[in-house]
C-alpha cells in the first residue's frame, strides 16, 4: 500500500509539472453528404458533397506569479512524504520480521523448559506412586503430583500453539501463505555483536525519524498549495496561436 502510495504521488507530481509546459494539439476530421433528389431538386440533389477541416493549436500559460510552479512544488514535496512513508514501511516490515523471528526462538526454548518440566512432574508422579505402595506417602501426594503432571502438559500445549503462531506471523510478515511458516526451521542463537552508543548525541537526530520528516514535507506542500492557491486571484496571460485549412 505505500509503495503504491508513493508512485501515486510520484505519478501527480509528474501531471503538475507538465501542466507548466506548452500544449501542441492537432485536429482533423470530414464530413461527407449526398442529397436526394426527393428533397434537393438538381443540380445539387443527387450530389456527394464532403467538408474536410485540419488545424494545429498552440497554447502557453506565462505563469506571471507562479502559481503552477507553487502547485508543483506542492505536489513534489507530497511525492517526498510518500515516499520516506514507504521507506519507513519497509523498515517497519524487516523489524517486525527480525521480531517474529525471535520471538520464535524464544517460543522454542519455552518449549524445551516445558518438555523439562513434564519429564520432572511424570518422574515425581512415579516416584510418588511407589512411596504411596510402600506405604510412605499418602493419596493426597499423590494426586498433588498429578496436578503438577497435568498442568505441565498444558504448558507444553501452550508452548506448541506458540510455536504454530509465530510461524504464521512470519509467514504472514512475508506476504506468503500459512504454509511458508511451516517451512521455517528452528532459530539459530547468534552471538551479538557489542553496541556502544556515544556520550553526546546530536539533538538533531530527532528530526532525522521519518515520520517528522514526512511531516515536515506535508507542510511545505501545504505553504505551496496556499501560494498556488494565492495567485489564482490575480490576473495572467495566455499565448494561444491557430492554423488551420477547411474546404468544401
Amino acid at each position: 500500500i505505500a509503495d503504491a502510495r508513493a508512485r501515486q504521488a510520484a505519478a501527480a507530481a509528474n501531471a503538475a509539472d507538465a501542466e507548466r509546459m506548452p500544449t501542441l494539439n492537432a485536429k482533423a476530421s470530414y464530413a461527407g453528404i449526398r442529397a436526394p433528389t426527393t428533397v434537393v431538386p438538381s443540380p445539387i440533389g443527387g450530389h456527394y458533397a464532403a467538408v474536410k477541416y485540419g488545424a494545429l493549436s498552440f497554447n502557453y500559460d506565462l505563469d506571471l506569479w507562479g502559481g503552477q510552479r507553487a502547485a508543483w512544488e506542492a505536489a513534489l514535496g507530497q511525492a517526498n512524504a510518500a515516499e520516506v512513508d514507504r521507506q519507513a514501511a519497509s523498515i517497519n516490515l524487516s523489524v517486525n520480521v527480525a521480531r517474529a523471528y525471535s520471538e520464535l526462538g524464544h517460543a522454542f526454548i519455552v518449549r524445551d523448559l516445558a518438555k523439562d518440566e513434564l519429564d520432572r512432574s511424570q518422574r515425581l508422579f512415579e516416584l510418588s506412586k511407589k512411596r504411596m505402595d510402600a506405604g510412605l506417602d499418602s493419596k493426597v501426594q499423590l494426586q498433588q503430583t498429578q496436578t503438577q503432571v497435568a498442568s505441565a502438559r498444558e504448558q507444553l500445549a501452550a508452548a506448541e500453539q506458540q510455536i504454530a503462531s509465530d510461524r504464521i506471523s512470519l509467514a504472514v510478515l512475508l506476504g506468503q501463505g500459512p504454509d511458508r511458516g511451516l517451512q521455517l526451521q528452528r532459530p539459530r542463537a547468534l552471538q551479538a555483536n557489542a553496541l556502544s552508543l556515544p556520550s553526546n548525541l546530536p539533538a538533531e537526530l530527532l528530526g532525522r525519524r521519518p515520520d517528522i520528516v514526512a511531516a515536515r514535507w506535508r507542510v511545505e506542500a501545504a505553504n505551496k498549495d496556499i501560494q498556488s492557491a494565492k495567485t489564482r486571484f490575480y490576473p495572467n496571460i495566455n499565448l494561444g496561436a491557430m492554423i488551420g485549412l477547411a474546404s468544401m
